[in-house]
C-alpha cells in the first residue's frame, strides 16, 4: 500500500490539523470532503491523492469495502467541484487518487447513469437553490433576466445535475463540498451565501465557524490570503453581494 514519503510529512500535519480543526458532529466519515474541495479550490488537486493516502492509512478504512465506500464519496465531492472550479483541475486532482487504488479498492459505481434533463431534474435543482436561497433566489435571478441560459444553467445543471444530487452526498455534505470550492477562490458574496446555506442545511453557526476555520488552513497553506467574511456576518438578505 502506498504511503506518504518523509518529505509529504508537512502535508500530513496540514491534514492532521485539519481533521483535528473539523466540529466533532461533522468530523467523522465528512472532513475529508471539505478538504477535498478546498484542495482543489486552493489550486492544489495533486494533493488529493496524499489525502486519499492520509485516509486508507486509518483503520477506519482497512478494507476494500470500505476504501469503496471511501472513494465513491471522495468522487462525488470532485464531480460537483467540477461545475464550482472546472473540470481540468479536478481531473488532475482525480487522477492523483487513481493513480494510488488497487484493483480491489475500485468502485465501478455510475451515479449519474440515464441522467436527462427533464422535469424532475429541474425540480430537484430548483427546489434546492429555493431552500438554500429562500427571498433571495428570485432576486439574484431578476438581475439576469437578459440573460436566461443563467437561469438554465443554473437550475438544471449545476445543481439539477450536480449540486442537488444527494444519492450519494446529502444537503450538508454537499454544502460541505460547495462552500470550500468557493471560498478558496476568494469570493466573498458566494461564501456568505454557502455559510449561510450551510447553517439553512443544519449546520450550527458555532461548527460553522470551526468549518471555515480548517478550511483557512487549507488556503493558507497553499499561500492563499482569504477575505471572504464570517458566520456572523451572514443575514437572511444577501442578494446584492455580486
Amino acid at each position: 500500500m502506498a504511503t506518504l514519503r518523509p518529505e509529504n510529512e508537512s502535508v500530513k500535519s496540514l491534514l492532521q490539523s485539519v481533521e483535528r480543526k473539523f466540529p466533532e458532529a461533522w468530523r467523522e466519515d465528512r472532513w475529508y470532503l471539505t478538504a477535498i474541495a478546498a484542495l482543489i479550490g486552493s489550486g492544489k488537486p495533486s494533493l488529493v491523492g496524499h489525502l486519499y493516502i492520509y485516509l486508507i492509512e486509518q483503520h477506519t478504512y482497512a478494507t476494500p469495502t470500505q476504501r469503496q465506500h471511501l472513494i465513491r464519496r471522495m468522487r462525488e465531492a470532485m464531480i460537483k467541484v467540477i461545475i464550482l472550479c472546472g473540470i481540468p483541475i479536478v481531473l488532475k486532482a482525480l487522477a492523483s487518487v487513481a493513480e494510488l487504488e488497487r484493483e480491489e479498492d475500485k468502485d465501478y459505481h455510475f451515479s449519474r447513469e440515464g441522467w436527462q434533463a427533464d422535469e424532475a431534474n429541474k425540480k430537484r435543482g430548483v427546489d434546492v437553490l429555493d431552500f438554500l436561497y429562500q427571498e433571495d433566489q428570485p432576486k439574484i435571478m431578476a438581475k439576469y433576466a437578459a440573460h436566461r441560459d443563467l437561469r438554465f444553467i443554473s437550475d438544471e445543471i449545476s445543481y439539477g445535475l450536480f449540486l442537488s444530487d444527494h444519492q450519494i452526498l446529502d444537503l450538508a455534505e454537499s454544502e460541505l463540498v460547495i462552500l470550500p470550492a468557493i471560498m478558496c477562490q476568494n469570493l466573498k458574496g458566494p461564501t456568505l451565501w454557502h455559510l449561510r446555506g450551510c447553517v439553512r442545511a443544519g449546520i450550527s453557526l458555532a461548527d460553522t465557524e470551526l468549518i471555515q476555520q480548517a478550511i483557512e488552513l487549507i488556503a493558507t497553506f497553499a499561500g492563499k490570503t482569504l477575505d471572504v467574511g464570517r458566520v456572523g456576518d451572514i443575514k437572511d438578505e444577501m442578494h446584492n453581494l455580486l
